[in-house]
């Protein structure tokens, strides 16, 4: 996964380099120079990334140590998606009044600091506790990604907004597949080693500890990922009031 990984980023470094030199580009490289466009799709990235740490592992914890029905676990899991669908509106309302680096940073530092406190579960917590904890995740992100996707949409001009759009479609799909690939090998390589070489296919109730450890480890990477998401947020700097309107 990690070779793959790296292949990966080199691939994306030679797109950048040919799309440079092409006529017609898919992507518009001058675009990445517009300051509030690149670091709202780079922290978009970050967002999807450690958000999809927890999206991908979740149900697993909720299902084998914890023991709830399939039911049960999706029950408590689209807590996360209501608190999302509910705050989102609100949000995008208050940036429109006050802009996009306040939020986007408060966002990412309740998404980190749920994730980080998920990191802290166990099998003996009830509902209670993983369902405020997932509300948070969701009220994080719902708090920054109207406000992101605005400023990124604002500060190009009408004629390029197209291809910004892409280009942040593009962003968050990134952000979930790497943040399912990061979220996988952590957790299936700290499983194998701490159980002796064993997969997650043969989990058995003697394996909750290393499943804890492993899960731990994973969430603390997501948690990671957000913090860096923070300082990539406030990094954006305030609107300077040049943003292209209709």
């Amino acid at each position: 996964i990690i070779l793959l990984l790296c292949i990966s980023i080199m691939s994306i470094m030679g797109l950048i380099v040919v799309e440079t030199r092409v006529t017609h580009p898919i992507i518009e490289t001058s675009l990445l120079t517009v300051r509030l466009f690149t670091l709202p799709v780079l922290a978009a990235i970050l967002l999807f990334a450690s958000l999809f740490t927890l999206v991908f592992l979740m149900p697993f914890y909720l299902i084998h140590p914890c023991g709830f029905s399939v039911d049960k676990a999706g029950y408590i899991l689209v807590t996360l998606f209501v608190f999302l669908f509910f705050v989102s509106p609100i949000s995008g309302a208050i940036s429109d009044r006050i802009g996009s680096r306040l939020l986007c940073t408060i966002g990412m530092i309740v998404l980190a600091y749920s994730l980080f406190s998920i990191a802290e579960l166990s099998p003996a917590f009830s509902s209670f506790p993983i369902i405020w904890r997932l509300a948070l995740a969701g009220i994080g992100t719902a708090i920054f990604l109207p406000p992101n996707s605005s400023a990124a949409m604002s500060s190009v001009p009408p004629n390029r907004r197209g291809i910004a759009a892409a280009t942040v479609a593009t962003a968050r799909n990134l952000g979930m597949v790497l943040g399912v690939a990061i979220a996988g090998a952590i957790f299936n390589s700290a499983f194998h080693t701490l159980s002796g070489g064993l997969s997650l296919k043969v989990y058995r109730p003697q394996l909750e500890a290393v499943f804890m450890e492993a899960f731990h480890y994973a969430m603390l990477a997501g948690g990671v990922l957000a913090g860096i998401g923070v300082a990539v947020s406030y990094m954006r700097g305030p609107e300077d009031g040049r943003f292209y309107t209709e």
